[in-house]
């Protein structure tokens, strides 16, 4: 079986009994690869130009049974992923990129939302309440409520985008764990 390129960067705090883990972890990934884990930077960063599927299953299972939050970039035949998983959340997001890794999206209900609010106004709200056309009748029956333009815009950006990215934390391998009041 062929690999893809795939990029793991992760975050968080960790032990240095868990990052030994999450060596073995690494080694299991890379199986006969030399490697060496680096922090780069902020974040612990790692790439394989020929991952099976494009992805690190021992790392990534280490970090979702650690709570470690961790970005994945896969590129595979018919386009690239991103997956996030925000850690002791225990929330993931996916993302279709790009060959440029920009996140992707439907771009139907955001056309559709432009032309109705740019063609729909208060006064001709009620001839629009039986549109074919979702975005239209749902922004007719806004206005005729009394609802704000600047509300429903919002509203259905939220509906057609993607949640934003969650921030990675910065990587830190604690010396020590300090217990509060202790």
């Amino acid at each position: 079986m062929s690999g893809y390129w795939a990029q793991i960067t992760i975050g968080g705090r960790i032990s240095k009994t868990k990052f030994s883990k999450l060596e073995k972890a690494f080694k299991a990934d890379f199986q006969n690869d030399e490697f060496r884990l680096i922090v780069d930077g902020e974040y612990l960063v790692e790439e394989d130009g020929d991952a099976p599927y494009g992805e690190f299953k021992a790392v990534e299972k280490f970090c979702y049974e650690n709570g470690l939050p961790f970005e994945r970039v896969r590129s595979l035949d018919d386009g690239c992923e991103k997956l996030v998983y925000t850690g002791c959340l225990g929330i993931t997001h996916s993302y279709m990129l790009d060959r440029d890794y920009n996140i992707l999206v439907n771009a139907d209900p955001l056309m559709d939302l432009s032309a109705a609010i740019n063609g729909i106004t208060f006064e001709t709200a009620p001839t629009y309440l039986n549109s074919a056309s979702k975005a239209d009748r749902e922004y007719a029956a806004f206005l005729l409520s009394g609802g704000d333009h600047l509300t429903f815009i919002k509203e259905q950006l939220n509906k057609a985008l993607p949640p934003p990215l969650p921030p990675l934390p910065k990587f830190e391998v604690l010396k020590s764990l300090k217990l509060k009041g202790k």
